[in-house]
């Protein structure tokens, strides 16, 4: 049976226990998020993180497609796009830069 959260910060001690980025990203792909909230009136969570360990970091999204995983090289966190469209915007935006400079 999948393991079920309601919400990443519910998830968000487990990482302090894991001892590699690799360990919390096993551990993720086997997650379950559900879209409940824990007051009727407020919207779910859009659920985004980012884990940094040593030279290592990831970021963590919950996206219409579900729960995805991006290794995170520039160590930063976005929130609208998802990290994998704010990645492809960086890289153009640094196309340009550096064919002007």
């Amino acid at each position: 049976m999948p393991k079920m959260w309601r919400h990443m910060s519910l998830f968000r001690g487990y990482w302090g226990a894991c001892e590699s980025v690799e360990q919390v990203r096993d551990y993720l792909i086997g997650l379950n998020l559900i879209g409940e909230t824990f007051a009727g009136k407020y919207p779910a969570s859009s659920c985004i993180g980012l884990l940094r360990m040593k030279k290592q970091s990831i970021t963590v999204e919950m996206v219409e497609e579900g729960l995805r995983i991006y290794d995170n090289p520039v160590g930063v966190l976005t929130n609208n796009p998802p990290f994998d469209k704010q990645m492809f915007f960086a890289e153009q935006l640094y196309a340009i830069i550096t064919k002007t400079a």
